[in-house]
């Protein structure tokens, strides 16, 4: 027999005459989940885990299979116990790659989750005997991360801090998943990262780490998560290209859009204008407060893009890039970078690759350009006339940024938590003069709401969160997490005889601190009022 969910509660707003309400419908409570088994490396086949490389590039740390004697028992629900199995054991020689300052690698899932469905995750751990520490009483910070559907390292879920006072016994480790499933809002994990940093509890490690993990577990929620609560805001951006930071364990993420030219291809390098002036600029409409100080936008120029990655500034071994930030105070600076033979490394673009700043007394709202008078004259501008000139070091530093070479406009969360959910608006991104591409400018507002997917490639780990709002936009409707499973539903009217639809509105922003869909004009009703409602399907 099925039950009727019922309204648990409204939250009425009004705006401009419309009125708006919200509200989540529960399902039915759910049964408890088994506790889900990672891996308790049992045997060599149960091989689920890859080993990666430093950040840098170096090579990685080793991993094996231990068996037998290097076994921990659980008392984990549902886990079984097998004496004569064993774990999985993992090894980095600092001295010989003290480079990429950390060690990584990841257990993969036998099968995807939803981490709502769990409450916390466990697994035991030992140092060996002689293992390197830190001069501060500890073998250093296994940082344990959650591989989403992009396959990387999307979300942290916490930090065991390890003690040499423990010993080299095993070591139970209990990490809540709560926060973390409110993060991922449904996103399926798929993994499991364990990472260690050279220096991130004191000294820089010195000599050789090895540790043993095994019993990786997920328990069991006992009762489904709290419900979403839903709420309805006006539109306080303007019109123009919105870009959302959408949060997560790494404060990094990027969202950009990469320019493309389907008949020329990806060849929007200066290199080869001779005294033509080439000109990449954007101009910002709208931007977080000085409150959310650190937000960054970006113009990455990048030899052999169009790949469609969004952190290609850190993996590209050669990048030129504007980047502009927000400061406490109201201000912006603006900065001219690059750097060469730097793969999965950003350190280049701060040491001999800082070329330039500029300072914007008014904030970052205004037009930002990187202009190349020829191969290797530069000139940076911002709003207000700030600007300054800068050269390339030699026509052979310029040269590595020859065609083919794509530009990237966007920007990142930057900073710290306090900007998740904050985004930067465009009015416009440009390309002017390039030899070998048709140079183009994008006026957002002129798009009709659709990014023009022609001449420009969205990469982001999130692609929702790139959109245009256009002038007759008003309102939002957001709801917090987690929400997964749920749809927005909407009826003109109130009451017994209320007739309630799925809203069509899929473009779901989402970010960490919660998710919000913008109501198109078209979707509002004529009798000036309506009626918003997250629905999740009933359990039997």
């Amino acid at each position: 027999m099925k039950h009727n969910n019922r309204f648990q509660r409204w939250i009425i707003t009004s705006f401009s005459g419309l009125t708006l309400a919200g509200t989540s419908l529960l399902s039915q409570a759910q049964a408890q989940t088994p506790a889900y088994i990672v891996d308790q490396f049992d045997s060599s086949a149960e091989v689920g885990y890859y080993q990666e490389s430093g950040w840098n590039g170096s090579s990685g740390p080793s991993a094996v299979f231990n068996f037998n004697t290097n076994n921990a028992m659980t008392t984990v629900a549902g886990a079984t116990n097998n004496p004569g199995s064993g774990s999985l054991e993992w090894m980095v020689d600092w001295d010989t790659y003290s480079a990429a300052q950390d060690m990584a690698g990841r257990v993969s899932l036998p099968t995807q989750i939803n981490l709502a469905d769990y409450t916390n995750l466990s697994f035991d751990i030992q140092f060996q005997t002689n293992c390197a520490t830190d001069g501060n009483g500890s073998y250093g910070n296994i940082e344990v991360d959650l591989v989403g559907s992009q396959g990387w390292y999307q979300f942290t879920l916490d930090v065991y801090s390890s003690s040499v006072a423990n010993g080299n016994g095993w070591i139970h480790v209990n990490m809540p998943t709560a926060t973390a499933a409110a993060t991922m809002n449904g996103t399926p994990v798929e993994g499991i990262g364990i990472k260690i940093q050279q220096n991130k509890t004191g000294s820089n490690l010195a000599g050789t780490t090895d540790f043993l993990i095994d019993n990786i577990i997920f328990s069991a929620a006992t009762t489904p998560p709290t419900p979403p609560t839903l709420s309805i805001s006006p539109i306080t951006t303007p019109p123009g290209l919105l870009i959302v930071a959408q949060g997560g364990g790494n404060q990094y993420n990027r969202a950009e859009l990469e320019a493309t030219d389907l008949l020329n291809g990806f060849n929007f390098s200066w290199v080869g204008a001779g005294a033509t002036p080439v000109t990449y600029s954007m101009t910002i409409a709208g931007y977080p407060d000085a409150s959310h100080s650190g937000f960054e936008s970006e113009i990455f120029l990048v030899p052999n893009g169009g790949n469609g990655d969004p952190a290609i500034d850190w993996d590209a071994a050669n990048v030129a890039q504007m980047t502009i930030f927000n400061n406490s105070d109201g201000s912006a600076t603006g900065s001219f970078q690059y750097k060469t033979n730097d793969a999965q490394d950003n350190s280049g673009f701060s040491g001999y690759g800082n070329l330039a700043s500029i300072a914007v007394p008014t904030g970052p709202l205004g037009t930002w350009s990187i202009t190349f008078v020829n191969d290797t004259n530069v000139t940076l501008s911002g709003p207000g006339g700030a600007s300054t000139n800068v050269n390339f070091p030699d026509e052979a530093t310029a040269q590595v940024f020859a065609n083919p070479l794509t530009a990237y406009f966007g920007n990142q969360q930057g900073g710290t938590t306090a900007n998740i959910g904050q985004g930067s608006t465009y009015s416009q991104f440009s390309i002017s003069n390039t030899p070998y591409s048709t140079p183009f400018t994008d006026v957002f507002t002129n798009d009709g709401g659709v990014i023009n997917t022609s001449q420009w490639l969205i990469d982001d780990a999130a692609p929702n969160n790139i959109l245009i709002v256009q002038t007759n936009d008003a309102f939002w409707v957001n709801w917090t997490l987690p929400a997964s499973g749920y749809s927005l539903f909407s009826s003109p009217t109130l009451g017994p005889g209320a007739v309630w639809s799925n809203t069509g509105l899929s473009s779901i922003v989402i970010t960490t601190a919660g998710d919000q869909v913008l109501v198109p004009q078209s979707s509002l009703p004529a009798s000036g009022q309506g009626f918003f409602v997250l629905v999740q399907p009933a359990s039997p």
